[in-house]
């Protein structure tokens, strides 16, 4: 008994490896978004992709995730998204609203080094709907250790193919927190075929086991750059009505500038003038930011035709 014991454990030693876990349970990921590249100012709204729950789809056990899409950008906007995932194999499979095909391989740890996978992406960036072909080619393999827990490490060159011209960057890839410019993000990061469209800035990520992991150091998880998520309701300023239906008058003198965001951060209206026509905009929450010569007020709108 003692000898088969000791031909088997070996065995076993040998024959078990550290699987890939993604998403990891709690997994969180921390974002801003930024307009057409680091040098233009971010949204200022935190986003948030989740790891909600657990399903099946298709007779797949799924990972459900929900949060702010970041595949592609429709005419550079963004929106609220729910994304399935579900691993075989040490490889990370994607479904969402801008996968072409019902499942796309978003992640392969089981690459090797000099090999690559293919990913494709509806890309509607231009106003013009095209698939982007996302080719990621492994360059190296390491083990990264990050809040004590030791993560597989892809180091890969991205080449997107647009339509248009490619387009190649490099990046890396850990097991439970993705591509730290962006877990889900690839065209955006990629792709700016007119006007300013967005990217990413991953600030956390955290999950059950590795706790947070603080991905720009520089900036809380909770960072927000223009302040639509901080209203300061400055008295000298009144704003209304509220619920507003046709237009919303501003009181106030000396006004600079006037800027309307939707929930996503997204600018909506820019002028500098007291009245705005709110009549055409769907019904919902805004943040209207007001800045005069002598202050800067930004407050909550309610449009209700």
């Amino acid at each position: 008994m003692k000898k088969l014991l000791l031909l088997i454990l070996p065995f076993l030693f040998f024959s078990t490896k550290a699987q890939i876990t993604f998403p990891a349970p709690g997994a969180t990921w921390h974002y801003l978004l930024t307009e057409g590249g680091s040098s233009s100012p971010p949204d200022g709204v935190n986003h948030i992709t989740k790891y909600e729950r657990d399903s099946v789809y298709q007779g797949i056990h799924t990972k459900v995730l929900t949060g702010t899409s970041f595949f592609a950008k429709n005419n550079c906007s963004n929106w609220n998204d729910t994304i399935l995932t579900y691993t075989s194999n040490d490889s990370v499979f994607v479904h969402g609203s801008q996968t072409v095909h019902n499942w796309e391989l978003l992640y392969s740890f089981n690459t090797p080094v000099g090999q690559s996978w293919k990913l494709m992406i509806k890309d509607n960036t231009a106003g013009t709907l095209i698939i982007d072909t996302i080719t990621v080619k492994v360059d190296s393999v390491k083990n990264t250790l990050i809040n004590s827990v030791s993560l597989k490490t892809l180091y890969v060159t991205y080449t997107v193919l647009n339509g248009i011209i490619p387009q190649t960057y490099h990046s890396v890839i850990y097991d439970r927190i993705g591509d730290p410019k962006g877990a889900f993000d690839y065209i955006s990061r990629a792709t700016v075929l007119s006007g300013p469209c967005y990217t990413t800035i991953l600030l956390c990520y955290s999950d059950s086991l590795m706790g947070t992991y603080q991905v720009d150091t520089s900036k809380s998880c909770t960072y927000s750059f223009s302040g639509i998520n901080q209203l300061s309701n400055n008295n000298a300023i009144k704003i209304y009505p509220n619920p507003a239906n046709n237009k919303i008058t501003i009181d106030a003198t000396d006004i600079v500038d006037v800027k309307l965001f939707d929930v996503l951060g997204k600018q909506i209206i820019s002028t500098k003038e007291n009245n705005v026509n709110v009549s055409n905009l769907p019904e919902g929450v805004y943040f209207i930011q007001v800045k005069t010569n002598a202050s800067t007020s930004t407050q909550k709108i309610i449009v209700q035709h």
